[in-house]
């Protein structure tokens, strides 16, 4: 576009020009006939001048204020409006500028609510994306065809136990090279592998993989969902376990039914010959009969306790007279071998509802354990706390601990590392705990001492009959 200001410098120098040539023209002729030419030469530089103003004025200036307004314009502020003077073809021109950058400016207001209200849904949904990514218990990764990782939520990161900023935006096989699997999987099935933390542990992962393509043309990416199976396999085991217990349960409650009955009778036969036999060697052997039969008998009954299943005849109980009782009967052997008892067992009087036969017992095996792992001299700590509505009280001992490798088989039927155990004590202490809804937990130090955890749901009798429980 040409200026303005060139069309109004181009009128005054042609202007000039002619002014210049009848000037010359007029110097060059003498005498009477030059007075015309003279007179002409006047007339056409005022005439001259009368054009050019009303030619800037009509035509110039309606051009160089349209010239201005696009510039403005184009700079974009729409909202410019340019003067309308008259009802010439430029006032018209000018009108319709006008009309066209109002238009413009509603439809660029509105493209820009549009695009406003867009990028709130978008940021939006963006925002639920991610809590909703952050909430599953699941990971969610999506990977290239390559394997990087371009986005991986929270849960994953925790899963493979790295940190976010190592595995966003790397490969990630060449972090984690057993989630070659994530990109060789078949779409939507189920697998599984064993990947290795930091620490040298293997943690059990299952996935699913599916391709996805972002334009709707090829798959390019992969999205992952996995999760981490350590406390499924876990609890797998422990049902497993479960089983098998009860299956071992049964035949041994049957087994231990056939023995009772003539282990009585042989127990009987023993009492009667203990009373007749006179000598006194014979007496002894009798005696060593009747302390075997007795053992067995303790035994069977033991067998038959974990192998059938028991009615828990619950009523109120306090706790801390339960732990007096199984105290009272060991109290002169702690004495003997100098083992103080320590705690705040009798500080509390919890009163729970539970089967006080069952429990006492329980109290009466770990308080023997941990009378027989604590040394001469020693100590035992037997503490209570309730919270959340459960009663947990542990017993400490700074005995010589349980290996790692014992330590996994504590709870298992018949396992002893007694000479005289019978590997039935633990077992059913965990199978009266459980039937009473709670749990037992044991951790050990080499060296240092064991410590058996006993949680129990704290229940009055009302709370217990209000859900069936009495």
């Amino acid at each position: 576009m040409v200026p303005v200001r060139v069309h109004a410098k181009f009128l005054l120098l042609l202007l000039g020009i002619l002014v210049v040539l009848f000037s010359i023209f007029a110097m060059i002729q003498t005498g009477p006939e030059a007075r015309p030419l003279w007179l002409f030469s006047g007339m056409l530089i005022v005439m001259g001048c009368a054009v050019y103003a009303a030619v800037r004025w009509l035509v110039m200036l309606p051009l160089w204020r349209l010239h201005q307004g696009a510039e403005i314009i184009r700079k974009g502020n729409l909202g410019y409006q340019i003067p309308v003077e008259g009802r010439d073809e430029f006032a018209d021109l000018a009108g319709s500028f006008n009309e066209m950058t109002s238009r413009l400016k509603e439809t660029l207001e509105g493209l820009e609510n549009t695009v406003r209200t867009r990028s709130t849904e978008l940021n939006e949904n963006v925002r639920l994306m991610q809590g909703i990514l952050a909430s599953i218990s699941s990971g969610v990764a999506l990977l290239t065809r390559d394997g990087n990782v371009k986005l991986m939520n929270r849960q994953g990161v925790h899963i493979l136990r790295r940190g976010k900023e190592d595995l966003v935006g790397s490969r990630l096989t060449e972090i984690v090279p057993e989630t070659q699997a994530f990109l060789d999987a078949r779409a939507g099935a189920r697998e599984e592998i064993a990947v290795k933390v930091p620490g040298g542990n293997s943690v059990p992962i299952g996935f699913t993989s599916s391709p996805y393509a972002a334009g709707g043309g090829d798959p390019e990416y992969r999205i992952v969902v996995f999760q981490d199976l350590t406390e499924l396999k876990a609890l797998q085991g422990e049902l497993m376990n479960k089983e098998r217990f009860a299956a071992m349960g049964r035949v041994v409650a049957g087994v231990a039914h056939e023995i009772r009955n003539p282990l009585f009778g042989i127990s009987a036969i023993g009492q009667i010959l203990e009373r007749e036999l006179k000598d006194p060697a014979q007496q002894e052997l009798c005696h060593a009969l009747l302390a075997e039969t007795k053992r067995l008998n303790h035994l069977v009954e033991e067998l038959l306790i974990y192998g059938r299943p028991m009615k828990l005849l619950r009523e109120d109980t306090d706790l801390r007279v339960l732990w007096e009782e199984v105290l009272d009967q060991h109290r002169e052997e702690l004495r003997e071998r100098g083992i103080k008892v320590t705690g705040d067992y009798a500080v509390r009087h919890p009163i729970a509802y539970f089967d006080p036969y069952q429990v006492r017992q329980v109290f009466q095996n770990l308080l023997r354990n941990a009378m027989e792992a604590t040394p001469d001299g020693g100590s035992i700590s037997i503490t209570m706390l309730l919270a959340d509505n459960f009663l947990m009280f542990r017993v400490t001992d700074n005995g010589s601990g349980i290996p790692k490798d014992n330590l996994e088989h504590v709870f298992d039927l018949f396992y002893t590392t007694k000479p005289k155990g019978t590997g039935l004590g633990l077992a059913i202490c965990r199978k009266i705990i459980r039937d009473h809804g709670g749990d037992i937990e044991i951790e050990s130090t080499v060296g240092v001492g064991t410590t058996v955890s006993v949680t129990l749901p704290y229940r009055s009798f009302a709370e217990a009959e209000a859900i069936g429980l009495a």
